[in-house]
């Protein structure tokens, strides 16, 4: 039930961000869409310090003692409160990236969100130790609908930019304060003590550092290109990029929310540990191999029907992007078990590597390039040598065999390839002669269709228990 409660809440949640996009890139156009992907960009830089891996210390955490988790608030809110007023300091700088000096009172604007977020950090991650992913969804679900309403009313009004500002500013007190009414805990009265916080962050420490090398990592290329090509190009290409980071690489953020507490339950037991990693692969793999797949051969139609004519360079971003689904979902999992087994410096290092390959072609790339496109396919490229990486590590690190990956990946991949080239076709011939948005929605019907038939013929018992077979029902 955990991870069907949270892949619920997450796309609802998602779902509304697309529409929150698709909304601010119709009204506002590349330039300024450009200038809000750098002020984003700009925020996820400070957020890796959000709650300083204090988060999932608590979730890993074996002793369940109170005043630890007091200590874990008290640290995560000083936090909070140093990110704001560090970007507050340096928001003026922004001016020699961008020309347009709107982005430093948008910048000082929503330094707002990092204390507000820090409120939430640990009554959200009790809720995950204690798997009542219900009751975290009521808040992401509730946060993101105050969060969409107010950009659409905003965008109403015409407030351009600020609508985005203003939105995110009230999607994060939402979800802060919903956290609060459904967990049952609260802090208590008492100072942090140095043998607590000096536990606390001897873990969370191994967190931090996969999230400052995983933003330069899954960032670089939107660096690269605001350094290099412009912010008008980035606008493009952040749009481009959305759809398959909420498809993609948002939906294997939730399946780790659910599977990192339950690795972390059976990490004592070799035998289960690479029972449940197996299964976890599959079930992933059965989810996002057809949405890789099937987004990268319809990325013309769905930039055409979702944003429009003005964005038709966003294209061949979309396709290869989209195709980096695949290799980046076969890796993920891997994270999670160094960190379920107390060996987070893995994950990191494995990230570090991974970096240190991709940056100089990235470079190399915009060079000779120079377009969106050239960046795109270096990601792709990047994510193939990311993956080998990972699954030889994992193999010496945990002896979990790269086959075991393999066996449990290889019919989601079968079906979802057969399922793509007939949408390709069906999309070449047009048989009905379709506009974009009906051919749109006819392939996805004929896509899915086919993919659960294929499926359910290779690989019947993952598709009809991935739900419940690898984690608890919620408590």
């Amino acid at each position: 039930m955990g991870v069907s409660v949270s892949l619920i809440a997450y796309f609802v949640a998602r779902l509304v961000n697309l529409g929150v996009t698709i909304m601010l890139a119709r009204a506002l156009g590349p330039t300024e869409m450009g200038l809000i992907a750098f002020a984003l960009l700009i925020l996820e830089m400070f957020d890796v310090l959000r709650d300083f891996g204090l988060r999932e210390t608590l979730i890993y955490d074996r002793t369940g003692a109170p005043g630890l988790r007091t200590t874990a608030f008290s640290m995560i809110i000083a936090v909070g409160l140093l990110q704001a007023v560090v970007l507050l300091a340096i928001a003026p700088l922004a001016t020699y990236v961008v020309e347009d000096k709107v982005i430093v009172p948008v910048l000082m604007w929503l330094a707002i969100v990092f204390p507000i977020n820090a409120l939430g950090s640990v009554p959200d991650a009790l809720l995950q130790r204690e798997f009542r992913f219900l009751a975290a969804a009521k808040a992401e679900i509730l946060g993101v609908i105050a969060k969409g309403a107010t950009a659409a009313g905003f965008l109403v009004a015409n407030w351009g930019i600020w609508s985005i500002v203003i939105a995110m500013i009230a999607g994060a007190s939402v979800r802060a304060a919903v956290l609060w009414i459904v967990s049952d805990w609260r802090p208590g009265w008492r100072a942090p003590t140095w043998h607590e916080s000096r536990e606390l962050f001897h873990y969370g420490r191994h967190i931090v550092a996969t999230g400052i090398v995983n933003m330069v990592q899954m960032r670089i290329d939107q660096i690269v290109i605001v350094a290099s090509v412009g912010e008008t190009a980035l606008g493009l290409y952040f749009v481009a990029a959305r759809i398959p980071e909420i498809l993609v690489l948002g939906v294997n953020s939730v399946i780790t929310r659910v599977v990192f507490p339950v690795l972390s339950s059976v990490a004592d037991n070799h035998v289960r540990l690479v029972s449940a990693y197996r299964t976890t692969i599959a079930a992933s793999m059965s989810l996002m191999a057809p949405v890789s797949l099937g987004l990268a051969v319809c990325a013309d139609l769905v930039v055409a029907t979702v944003f429009g004519a003005d964005w038709a360079a966003a294209t061949f971003v979309l396709f290869f992007l989209a195709l980096s689904g695949v290799p980046t979902s076969l890796g993920w999992t891997t994270g999670d078990v160094f960190k379920a087994t107390g060996q987070p410096k893995y994950l990191w290092i494995m990230m570090v590597a991974e970096t240190v390959i991709v940056m100089p072609l990235l470079f190399v790339g915009a060079y000779f390039g120079a377009d969106i496109t050239a960046i795109a396919v270096v990601m792709f490229a990047g994510k193939i040598m990311a993956v080998a990486l990972r699954l030889t590590v994992l193999r010496r690190v945990s002896g979990i065999d790269i086959q075991e990956t393999l066996r449990a990946a290889w019919r989601p991949i079968v079906s979802a390839t057969a399922m793509a080239l007939l949408v390709h076709a069906v999309i070449t011939v047009n048989p009905l002669e379709s506009s974009d948005g009906l051919l749109l929605t006819q392939v996805i019907a004929i896509g899915m269709v086919t993919y659960t038939a294929l499926l359910f013929f290779l690989d019947r018992e993952t598709l009809l228990t991935w739900y419940g077979q690898v984690f608890e029902r919620e408590k």
